[in-house]
């Protein structure tokens, strides 16, 4: 069985290389979610909030449960790294 996060070789976030950790069932760090935030942020701007949501909805469709739970958890640093709206 692949990795999990094989999206994640879709976008310049893949240059990132962030060891072993992405196995499935493996635990993932806060230091490793900040890193994949960050990423795909810089890969995606302000959209890259909307495409770790877009990740997590196909995770949950697929039936990959944790694969979602990890994508909602970067969404949510990509909004804490964005700050609130201005306004």
């Amino acid at each position: 069985m692949g990795c999990p996060w094989t999206e994640i070789r879709d976008s310049a976030a893949a240059m990132l290389v962030l060891g072993p950790v992405t196995e499935e069932g493996s635990h993932m760090d806060y230091r490793d979610l900040v890193q994949y935030a960050r990423s795909l942020y810089d890969a995606h701007g302000d959209k890259s909030e909307a495409e770790a949501a877009r990740k997590a909805a196909n995770a949950r469709t697929a039936g990959r449960a944790e694969d979602a739970r990890r994508w909602e958890k970067i969404r949510a640093q990509i909004r804490e790294m964005r700050g609130a709206p201005q306004g």
